[in-house]
């Protein structure tokens, strides 16, 4: 079993990680491979940004779409969709429930999401690894291993330790 990719405790290059991480899962790449793909993600979003804006602020949805269209599909047979872009926004039961059934549809398949600690001020991309109707298993850039339903939520003020943004998500499956 390969472990994540891990980014650095001061950048913001969780997004880049997640998608590296998640074409990992979708195509077993080497690091080689890998490396490759870093480099020519920072070359396109350079193209736009400001590399230090980049490795401090980190990339946002329009950026990961970007990516996805201009790098990652370009280069692997890889699709993506966001259901919930232009969506009322779902509980957290719908929306877990809409991964799941998205996930068990075929191995080939994962979720860059959106995730950000209740009453802190940072927000993070991550890749779901498996998912059970209780548990999300992260490939994660920055060492989460676990988020757990009942801890989630998909709007502030839930009481809920983790948020979920399900606007931000991308659903990615990879075609053999």
């Amino acid at each position: 079993m390969t472990s994540p990719y891990e980014q650095g405790y001061l950048d913001g290059l969780c997004g880049i990680y997640a998608l590296i991480n998640a074409v990992r899962l979708l195509t077993r790449i080497d690091e080689e491979e890998a490396t490759c793909l870093f480099r020519s993600i920072l070359r396109h979003v350079e193209k736009s940004k400001k590399l230090s804006s980049i490795v401090t602020d980190g990339i946002l949805p329009p950026d990961m779409d970007g990516i996805l269209r201009c790098v990652v599909s370009r280069r692997y047979p890889i699709e993506w969709q966001r259901p919930y872009v232009r969506a009322r926004r779902p509980s957290v039961d719908v929306y877990w429930g809409r991964i799941a059934e998205f996930m068990k549809e075929d191995t080939h398949r994962t979720v860059i999401l959106w995730i950000k600690k209740e009453n802190e001020d940072w927000d993070h991309w991550s890749v779901v690894e498996t998912l059970t109707a209780s548990r999300m298993k992260l490939f994660d850039s920055a060492g989460f291993k676990v988020v757990t339903r009942s801890c989630s939520g998909t709007a502030k003020g839930t009481s809920r330790s983790y948020i979920l943004k399900p606007s931000n998500a991308f659903f990615l499956s990879y075609k053999t």
